[in-house]
């Protein structure tokens, strides 16, 4: 398995989140996709769940950007979750603020953490990126110093904390 730093910006360089409700969509794509639960859209059908290929370790929501930490299991699992997020966002902004056409910056970006010291100063810029001991729901550091039965299930910080001598999962 390989951590990796993804993030992008938006197209512009202006908002991608204009208000609460968008960042609770944008973090629910990732739910979507990643709790041990299937998760159905409005017809019932099941959403395809890609847990067993790539976890999201932490993340944090910006005005024009976003950064998130993915650790993949299976080859191909961090492209897929990353069209998928990224191709519904753009139509659920587009359509919510009568849009269209392209709303990101080019393809993401996603740097592969291949060192220790690679995980956790991106795991520690990722945090700080937001602000300093931000516990907000836009970001993923509350989940590190928190209490661990309040970690949503579609997020895995567990190996994470591992690396910065906790108890965790393996890498």
């Amino acid at each position: 398995m390989t951590m990796y730093h993804v993030y992008n910006r938006e197209l512009t360089r202006g908002p991608m989140f204009l208000d609460a409700e968008d960042r609770r969509f944008f973090k629910g794509l990732f739910e979507r996709h990643l709790s041990r639960e299937p998760q159905f859209d409005s017809r019932g059908r099941p959403y395809e769940n890609l847990r067993a290929r790539v976890r999201l370790v932490t993340f944090c929501l910006m005005r024009n950007h976003f950064h998130v930490i993915l650790f993949q299991i299976e080859k191909g699992g961090i492209e897929d979750l990353m069209q998928r997020i990224m191709g519904a966002y753009v139509q659920y902004f587009n359509k919510k603020y009568g849009r269209d056409g392209r709303m990101f910056g080019g393809a993401y970006r996603a740097p592969d953490l291949p060192t220790l010291g690679d995980k956790l100063r991106a795991i520690a810029y990722v945090h700080e990126n937001h602000q300093e001991n931000c516990f907000c729901e836009w970001c993923g550091f509350s989940h590190f110093v928190g209490n661990p039965g309040d970690v949503p299930d579609w997020i895995d910080v567990a190996p994470a904390l591992k690396l910065f001598g906790g108890p965790g999962g393996v890498l």
